[in-house]
């Protein structure tokens, strides 16, 4: 007994009546013509609303402007070319990281406070309402909004090492160009006045130094000069050898010492 094909039991694939499928109708460019053109005006406040909030979106989101300012640090030159490279390079490591760090400190913020009277400038402090050159002076600004400014133009502050050099760009964010320059610039003048402030002070402390032991150094040759005058009033002084008496030697190194 023969098998019934499967044609014939499930029918033909295709269609139930034994027709051919219809061939699928490809999607022109027309029919995106005619969508556009039946929905136009939809299409056009849809474009109407997405530019009305970006304009919106612009127009409250507070504008930010930055400033950079780039200098050069540069160690004292009394303290370059003492010891070797390896030298120069360790204290190279400890130096200029901590002139970096002096720039972006509080310290000199509030300087800067004080030095550009920001206290008085209604864009960086908004309590103020006076005018400027009234009220307080810089150096009468109480520690409390000495510390809250100090700390605001720290948040817009940024410090950036230029690698491989000595160069630091010292760079500001604020709400107004004007204001970014003037901060920019106003902590690289301080900074370099702080260090310049510092190196007076380190050289008066050498001067100090030098000055007190100059003066011990010439009572010790007083001493030394009555002692030779003592000798030469021994009628054996005149034999004395000045290359065999330690007093004497001692005298010489003194007086060179003290012509330097």
């Amino acid at each position: 007994m023969s098998q019934p094909s499967f044609e014939a039991v499930f029918g033909n694939s295709g269609n139930a009546g034994g027709a051919p499928a219809p061939p699928e109708k490809e999607f022109q460019i027309g029919d995106y013509v005619e969508i556009v053109r039946r929905h136009w005006k939809l299409a056009l406040l849809l474009a109407l609303v997405g530019a009305a909030a970006g304009y919106a979106r612009y127009q409250i989101t507070p504008k930010a402007y930055r400033t950079k300012v780039r200098i050069q640090i540069e160690r004292n030159s009394s303290v370059v070319g003492l010891g070797g490279a390896w030298t120069q390079y360790l204290l190279n490591m400890e130096y200029y990281p901590t002139q970096y760090k002096l720039l972006e400190s509080r310290g000199l913020a509030e300087r800067t406070v004080k030095a550009l009277r920001l206290h008085e400038d209604p864009q960086f402090n908004p309590s103020w309402t006076g005018s400027p050159g009234e009220g307080q002076s810089a150096a009468d600004v109480d520690e409390a909004t000495l510390a809250r400014l100090g700390q605001k133009l720290q948040a817009g502050l940024s410090i950036i090492p230029i690698k491989g050099t000595h160069l630091v760009d010292i760079s500001y964010r604020a709400s107004s160009p004007e204001l970014t320059a003037k901060i920019a610039n106003g902590v690289a003048a301080t900074f370099a006045a702080w260090r310049l402030e510092k190196g007076i002070e380190t050289v008066s402390k050498a001067s100090t130094f030098l000055a007190d032991y100059v003066e011990n150094l010439t009572g010790e040759i007083q001493n030394k000069e009555a002692r030779i005058q003592a000798f030469g009033r021994d009628d054996d002084a005149g034999s004395l050898d000045p290359s065999a008496d330690t007093a004497l030697q001692r005298l010489e190194a003194l007086n060179h010492d003290y012509v330097a």
